[in-house]
Order: C-alpha cells, then sequence, then structure tokens
C-alpha cells in the first residue's frame, strides 16, 4: 500500500513539473522557431554579432541571454534547444544566464526586501558580462 502511495504521489508531482516546464518551454521554442523561419533572428543575430563576439558566441547567443533575462533559466535552455550551438558555447551562455536570468522578476523581489534594485541588477548584468568574458577568453 504504501508502494503504491509513493507511485502516485511522485507520478502527480512529476506530471506537475513537467507541466510547469512546458508552459514556459514549449511557447519559447515556438516562438524562436517561428522567429527563426521569419528570419528575424538571422537579422539579429548579425546586429549583435560584433557585440557577443566579445564573449566569443555567434550572434544567436543574444537571443538565449534576452529570454533568459526576460524570462527564466527554463526559458534560456528552450531557446537553446532551439538554436545550435557547441558545448564551450553553452558553457559560457549558461553561465551568463546563470547569474543574470529571470532580471525583472528577481530585481522586483529584492527590491521589495529593502535591496536597491539598480544595484542589484546593475551588479548581477556586470558579473554575467565579466563571467562570459573571461569563459570567452579561456574556453
Amino acid at each position: 500500500m504504501k508502494l503504491l502511495k509513493i507511485v502516485k504521489n511522485g507520478s502527480k508531482n512529476g506530471l506537475f513539473v513537467v507541466w510547469e516546464l512546458a508552459k514556459v518551454m514549449i511557447p519559447i521554442i515556438t516562438l524562436v522557431n517561428f522567429l527563426e523561419y521569419l528570419g528575424f533572428l538571422e537579422n539579429l543575430a548579425n546586429l549583435l554579432m560584433p557585440v557577443m563576439s566579445v564573449f566569443s558566441l555567434p550572434g544567436e547567443g543574444a537571443i538565449v541571454l534576452i529570454v533568459g533575462n526576460l524570462t527564466s533559466v527554463y526559458g534560456a535552455v528552450a531557446a537553446m534547444l532551439s538554436l545550435d550551438f557547441n558545448a564551450v558555447e553553452l558553457t559560457i551562455l549558461s553561465t551568463m544566464v546563470a547569474i543574470s536570468h529571470s532580471a525583472l522578476t528577481e530585481t522586483v523581489i529584492a527590491q521589495k526586501t529593502g535591496a536597491n534594485a539598480l544595484l542589484v541588477v546593475g551588479t548581477r548584468f556586470a558579473m554575467s558580462i565579466i563571467a562570459g568574458f573571461i569563459l570567452g577568453q579561456i574556453l
């Protein structure tokens, strides 16, 4: 009986997690693929290539950083899945997103605790940029 309850609760919790991730990832994957189909991503990547080259990343890396900062780590992962990156590029992008993800949401939360919102978001972005630059140089 106890095993049945564990399986039931585990299945229920597992499905809940899958649903929560799907609500973020499926729309972002769809949007990124749609923008790529329209040619928008190529134009944006070409425009941002000089900036992203500082981190040894292709222009498409900006899409991942933008999505990750506006949504969450899971949104960035969805964008990464839609685009073609090698292991080094994924490492750099993942590190940068891990530092500065969910910038809007987490900055508002930090501000509600009494922290200086500009200092919080500025520090996170600065550390993300520094980490991306260092990794781009050594990897």
